[in-house]
C-alpha cells in the first residue's frame, strides 16, 4: 500500500515563509527609500544646473544685470525667460513658497506689514508670527506686534488671510486688528498696497506669486563670478537672507523638534549652486552662516563682516 502524498504547506511552514518575506521587505524598503531620495536629489541638482545657465544669461548682459539685480524677491521672474520650463524652479522633494508642507514661508515674497514709524513685519512664520493653514488651501497669518514692554503673545494683534489664486497671484485680505498701532501693507519696492489697515478691514490686495523651492543669496549681486560662494540653494523662501550684519533669517527658529531644518530635504542635506556653476550637496552644519568662518567661506563677498 503506497503512502499518501502530502500536498501544500503546513501552518508552521507558512508562518516561516511570511516571516522571511517580512524580513526581506523590512530590508528592502529603507534601501528603496534611499534610492528614490537619491533620484530626487539628482533631479534637483539638474534643476539648479539649468537655473545656473539662466542666471548666467541674465547677468551676461551688464545693462540688464544693473537694471534688474537678483538679490531680492522676484528673482525667478527675471530669469524665467531663460528657462525651458517653469517647473525647474520646484525641487522634486518638496515645494517651498506657496503650498508645500516643507516650506517655512507661506509664500508672499517682497510684501511686509509696516508698523507706522517703527518697523516692518514680513509675511512669514517666525517668533512673532503664527501661520494657520486652512482646509481650503488658504492660510491665516497671526501677528504679535512688538512693544518696548513686550506683547501679550496672543498672536491676534493683526490677522491676514492669504489665498493662492489660479492665475499665479496671491490675494491678501485684512481679517482683523486688535492692536492700537497703525499698519500699512507694502509691496516690492515699498509700494503701498493698503494704507492704514484699520480703515480697510475685509479689503484685499493682489500680488504676483513667486513659487519656488530655491532661495537666492541676498548678497548675490556682490559676489564674483566663479567664486566658491553660495548662489542659490534648497531653501524655505525665495531669498536666503542669512548672512551679514543685517541678516533676518534665523535657522535656529526653523528647526523642528528633532533639530532638523525643513529645507535640508535630501537625506539631511541641501543642494547648493555655487557662483562657479558647480552644484554640491551640503549639510546645514557645513555652511551654517552663524559660524563666522563658514559665513566668510560660503556666503559673504570678500571683506564683509560675518557678524549679525
Amino acid at each position: 500500500m503506497s503512502a499518501t502524498r502530502r500536498c501544500g504547506f503546513t501552518l508552521i511552514e507558512m508562518l516561516i515563509v511570511i516571516c522571511i518575506c517580512g524580513l526581506l521587505v523590512g530590508m528592502l524598503v529603507p534601501l528603496l527609500r534611499r534610492t528614490w531620495a537619491r533620484s530626487r536629489q539628482v533631479k534637483c541638482a539638474s534643476n539648479l544646473t539649468q537655473i545656473s545657465v539662466a542666471y548666467a544669461c541674465h547677468t551676461g548682459d551688464d545693462e540688464t544685470a544693473r537694471a534688474q539685480p537678483l538679490g531680492g524677491p522676484g528673482w525667478t521672474e527675471k530669469i524665467v525667460k531663460h528657462l525651458n520650463r517653469r517647473d525647474v524652479l520646484i525641487c522634486p522633494s518638496g515645494v517651498g513658497l506657496g503650498g508645500g508642507a516643507l516650506g517655512v514661508v507661506p509664500g508672499v515674497p517682497g510684501v511686509v506689514v509696516h508698523v507706522w514709524g517703527l518697523y516692518d513685519m514680513p509675511l512669514q512664520e517666525g517668533p512673532l508670527t503664527r501661520m494657520q493653514r486652512n482646509s481650503d488651501g488658504s492660510c491665516l497669518l497671526r501677528f504679535e506686534d512688538v512693544r518696548p514692554d513686550g506683547g501679550d503673545m496672543d498672536f491676534n494683534d493683526l490677522v491676514l488671510r492669504v489665498d493662492e489664486l489660479s492665475d499665479g497671484h496671491f490675494r491678501i485680505t485684512v481679517v482683523s486688528i486688535s492692536a492700537g498701532y497703525h499698519f500699512s501693507l507694502l509691496g516690492p519696492g515699498r509700494t503701498v498696497l493698503i494704507h492704514d489697515l484699520h480703515r480697510h478691514i475685509g479689503e484685499n490686495a493682489v500680488v504676483p506669486a513667486e513659487k519656488t523651492s530655491y532661495g537666492i543669496n541676498r548678497l548675490v549681486d556682490r559676489l564674483d563670478a566663479g567664486s566658491d560662494r553660495v548662489l542659490i540653494l534648497d531653501y524655505a523662501c525665495s531669498v536666503a537672507d542669512c548672512a551679514g550684519p543685517d541678516a533676518t533669517d534665523d535657522w535656529s527658529e526653523w528647526r523642528d523638534a528633532d533639530g532638523r531644518l525643513p529645507f535640508a530635504r535630501h537625506l539631511g542635506r541641501c543642494n547648493v549652486l555655487f557662483a562657479d556653476g558647480s552644484v554640491r550637496p551640503l549639510a546645514p552644519s557645513e555652511m551654517n552662516p552663524d559660524v563666522p568662518e563658514l559665513a566668510r567661506k560660503y556666503w559673504l563677498p570678500p571683506g564683509n563682516a560675518p557678524t549679525r
